[in-house]
């Protein structure tokens, strides 16, 4: 049976791992791209990929939205301690969506 896996299929997964390790269920199936997947499941890939990119930017604009509050409150003459607490976004965060801003918008 060997011989003619040769002869018919030189890359059988018999012939590179051995019929011990097919026995053994070591063989693993390669998975294929989203573009084998049935319709079904592209559909309900596609879903979570719109749930997902909504979720993001609504992260996205109520972090902005808390950048701005946190910029107003001490343009305004609050301390910038008390205006992060005052609108609940920690310091770190508070830098980081702010340069994302500068980037996206050229905010100062």
């Amino acid at each position: 049976m060997t011989i003619a896996l040769v002869e018919l299929a030189p890359g059988h997964p018999l012939l590179i791992a051995g019929w011990e390790a097919v026995d053994s269920g070591l063989i693993v199936e390669k998975r294929l791209g989203g573009s084998y997947q049935s319709p079904r499941a592209q559909l309900r890939r596609m879903e979570s990929k719109a749930a997902y990119e909504n979720g993001r930017r609504k992260n996205q604009a109520r972090r902005f939205q808390q950048v701005i509050e946190v910029d107003s409150l001490v343009a305004r003459g609050h301390a910038k301690a008390a205006a992060l607490a005052e609108i609940g976004i920690d310091r770190t965060a508070y830098y980081e969506w702010r340069s994302r801003m500068r980037e996206a918008f050229g905010y100062n």
